[in-house]
């Protein structure tokens, strides 16, 4: 098992790779985001047998997350491993690695409330469900960590204008 940091070669890669996630739990990156996000140097593949199996796309906060001040912040924006591979804590090996090399105080994800398989490996690790919010799909803002227009709700809403994601965070404390 080796770890790569992204670059911007590894699109197309990543690109196959989200293709193979159900679009009803999780919300595919645009080539765009995926630039903004690698640009940090906070993104990692992992490579069993030279074949990258697994990614996690992540990002330095550009504002405060909730009250929280950026610069203790990690944005973990996307995990994905490949099916064949899941159920051996890839997640927790990818995420864990990233932390070791980028100290901060707080990591920052979202998952979708339907991901359950998602949901369960974050609680595992540590990460505690702090909020469902609403990301208005008209913003123009791809992240929906910081934006004052997200709305905190109630479970479950039926807006079809709307993304739900449960904000979910882990403290190095």
């Amino acid at each position: 098992m080796k770890f790569k940091k992204l670059t911007i070669e590894d699109i197309p890669e990543i690109i196959r790779m989200e293709n193979t996630v159900s679009g009803s739990i999780y919300q595919h990156n645009t080539k765009e985001e995926m630039v903004e996000m690698i640009s940090d140097g906070l993104s990692y593949g992992l490579l069993i047998n030279q074949k990258m199996v697994g990614f996690n796309l992540a990002f330095k906060a550009t504002e405060d997350v909730y009250g929280i001040p950026k610069d203790d912040v990690i944005i973990s924006d996307a995990t994905v491993i490949l099916e064949e591979y899941r159920g051996n804590s890839y997640q927790f090996v990818l995420h864990s690695h990233r932390d070791k090399k980028h100290k901060r105080k707080y990591v920052v994800t979202k998952t979708s409330p339907y991901n359950l398989a998602s949901l369960k490996n974050l609680l595992k690790y540590g990460f505690k469900i702090d909020r469902l919010i609403e990301k208005d799909l008209s913003s123009k803002n791809p992240f929906p960590y910081c934006e004052e227009s997200n709305k905190t709700v109630g479970y479950p809403t039926k807006e079809p204008k709307y993304l739900r994601y449960l904000l979910v965070f882990q403290s190095s404390d």
